[in-house]
Order: C-alpha cells, then sequence, then structure tokens
C-alpha cells in the first residue's frame, strides 16, 4: 500500500496485494484533501474515471485456476460531501403533506373568540443555487383547542416562482425573491386570531419547471441553496371575550428543602396597570393526580381592574397575603403549582388597542417567619 500518493496528473494511486484464499479482503482508504471529478469524458455525465490493473505475484507459487475463478472487486465511496455539483439536475415535481401540533401551545394561552383587525407576513427568498423553483401551497389548515378550524387562503402562494442564481467567477451571484401577505390579499389575520395549536399543509415543489433551460449549467455549491427569512407585522388592534393564561410548575428539591425552615409567610403583592382590560389571577395547589387540593386566595381570584381608556390613567390594587403553616405543609408535600391569570376587556368583543407605553407592574414584598435548630 502506498498511502496518499499521486501520480504525475493528480491521481491518486494504491498498490495492493491481496492474499490468495476465497475470503473477502477489505481495506478502506482515506481521501482527505483529494478532489473527485465528475465532469463528462468524453461526453457522459457524473462518471468517475478509475483504472484497475491487476498483475500475479512473481513470487506466488505455481497454481492451476478453474474455470469460473477470478478476482471479484467491489468499490464503493463513503460520506462524500460535494463541494461543488454541476450538470442538469432534471424536473421534477414533489408532493408532501405534513401535520405539525403544538405550533401553537395550547395549555398556555387560550382565547375562545380573539379576532385581530390585521395582520401581515413579509417573506425574502435567498437563492444561491443555480436551480429554478416553483412552489404551489395546496392547503394550509389550522385547529385551535376549542376544536374551530380555518383554512389560510393566500392566492399567492398557490403559484410561487423562485428563479436560479447567476455564477461568476466561481461565486454564487443569488436572486432575491420578496413577497408579502397581509388582509387585504389573505385572510393571515383570522388564521393568526385562530391561535391554532395543530397546522395540517399540503404543497408542491417543482425543481426546473420549464425544463434543461441552463444547457446542462445547473449549479450548487457546498453549504448554499434557498433562505427564507420571514418578518410578521401584528398591529395590536383586536377584539376578544378573554384571554385565558395558565402555566403549572413543580418547585426544585432545594425549594422544597428552604420550605422546612418556615413557619409563615406574608406576602404584599402591589400591582399597577395601565391596561385598558381586567386581570384576575389565582395560583391553586395540586396534588399528586394533579387535583386542585387548595388555592393561594382561598376567597377566590384576586382582581386587577383596568384603567381608563385615557393615555396616562393607572389602576392600582394592593393585596395582602398569608401562607399559612397549614398551606406550607401542603406545599412540601405535593410541590407542584397552577398558575391562571384571566384577562377581560373593558367592552368584551369591542375592538382594542394597545400601545408600547401601557404597562402592567407587580411589586412583591415578603415576610417570612422561621425557625432555626442549633445542634
Amino acid at each position: 500500500l502506498v498511502p496518499d500518493a499521486r501520480g504525475q496528473q493528480g491521481l491518486l494511486r494504491i498498490q495492493e496485494t491481496v492474499p490468495s484464499g476465497n475470503q473477502w479482503h477489505t481495506k478502506t482508504y482515506q481521501l482527505e484533501g483529494y478532489t473527485l471529478s465528475l465532469q463528462p469524458f468524453p461526453n457522459t455525465y457524473n462518471t468517475l474515471r478509475q483504472q484497475l490493473t491487476v498483475r500475479l505475484n512473481a513470487a506466488a507459487p505455481v497454481t492451476s485456476v478453474e474455470s469460473g475463478q477470478g478476482i471479484d472487486i467491489e468499490l464503493s465511496y463513503q460520506e462524500l460531501v460535494p463541494d461543488y455539483v454541476q450538470g442538469y439536475f432534471g424536473s421534477f415535481t414533489e408532493s408532501f403533506r405534513e401535520t405539525q401540533s403544538n405550533w401553537w401551545d395550547q395549555n398556555i394561552i387560550k382565547s375562545p373568540n380573539l379576532k385581530f383587525q390585521e395582520a401581515s407576513a413579509s417573506f425574502s427568498v435567498i437563492n444561491a443555487a443555480g436551480l429554478d423553483f416553483k412552489f404551489q401551497l395546496d392547503t394550509l389548515i389550522g385547529h385551535n383547542a376549542y376544536a374551530n378550524h380555518l383554512t389560510l387562503h393566500a392566492p399567492y402562494l398557490n403559484n410561487l416562482n423562485i428563479s436560479r442564481a447567476q455564477e461568476h467567477e466561481n461565486t454564487p451571484i443569488p436572486t432575491l425573491k420578496t413577497f408579502t401577505i397581509n388582509s387585504s390579499n389573505s385572510n393571515i389575520h383570522q388564521f393568526i386570531s385562530l391561535l391554532p395549536y395543530r397546522i395540517e399543509a399540503s404543497a408542491k415543489a417543482q425543481l426546473n419547471p420549464l425544463g434543461n433551460t441552463s444547457g446542462f449549467n445547473d449549479f450548487i455549491y457546498y453549504n448554499q441553496g434557498l433562505q427564507i427569512r420571514t418578518r410578521m407585522d401584528l398591529p395590536l388592534r383586536f377584539s376578544y371575550d378573554y384571554v385565558l393564561a395558565e402555566k403549572t410548575l413543580t418547585l426544585s428539591s432545594e425549594s422544597v428543602q428552604n420550605l422546612k425552615t418556615l413557619n409563615s409567610v406574608e406576602l404584599q403583592i402591589e400591582t399597577e396597570n395601565q391596561f385598558p382590560f381586567q386581570t384576575q389571577f389565582q395560583v391553586y395547589l395540586l396534588n399528586s393526580t394533579g387535583s386542585i387540593t387548595d388555592s393561594l386566595f382561598s376567597a377566590g381570584p384576586k382582581t386587577v381592574s383596568e384603567a381608563s381608556e385615557y393615555k396616562g390613567n393607572v389602576a392600582k390594587h394592593s393585596e395582602t397575603l398569608l401562607l399559612t403553616s397549614d398551606l406550607l405543609n401542603q406545599l412540601r408535600q405535593h410541590p407542584v403549582l397552577q398558575f391562571k391569570i384571566k384577562l377581560t376587556g373593558i367592552k368584551p368583543n369591542a375592538e382594542q388597542t394597545l400601545f408600547d407605553y401601557q404597562t402592567l407592574k407587580f411589586k412583591l414584598h415578603v415576610k417570612a417567619n422561621t425557625r432555626m435548630e442549633v445542634d
């Protein structure tokens, strides 16, 4: 074996002595640093030229070769990474269907009658491959937590053509395709208002829809291809019945250990609300089966009043909460909390508008009665 030996024309030359017998003799050779050219020779594309010479070892003993006996050679290339490919890649259409769940986490935020007034999505498709593409969106259906579904109607996505990149001095020059779907040319605002947690899509993608227009000069470079960049604009003008947010939290073992040193805890909660919606919040204690055993606010969910619709108005609220030893003991045994926040508008189903100056602030003051044991 002569490893990494190059001939006069930069060819890889390997010399191997194969022992006699009827067993397979396997060898692996590293080709790092070599270039494999699949250029036509003389007129056949995607061909790797190889020359194999078999000689008998002059030092081998004299033997007889029967009919059907000889040498079988199998050669394969593994983990080849093309740096550059050129030729005609063909023209074909690929259809696909896909279902994606948890596109929107329905277990965190729910709103049964949310309606955005407008929305838009801008797309930039950067094509660095010397290939033409055609894309056709057949259906895009969203399903939400209330068993409602809606089909996105966006005619622009039914016939989308992406032109090929050009090439200059072994460097691809990408093409750029930009387009926008908005509330004027689609129902995207209604689709987003659905808050879909499951998406069903079917589409077609066609390569070189017009055939071999490049004259066998399609190309693609390593790590170059299609890039899609998206920007979503969602003006916060909407109507809704309510928005419900839920989140379950399990306390860490360290937090549980810290609870063992507490006799009682007093929480003082202060809020300042500039939004035109009322906020109700509650924290429930759950057992090992996920059932509610108690709540931090025993008298029911606490309410943070809404601000008026005039700029600069603030609704303030202050609440004191006592976590008794019994409540802390329950939390030590089953350290699982469920937070629920419900937002209700001043005028349900009326259009609401949010502005960047509006905030909802929480301040939490804690007083703890602890015990210490000294040995």
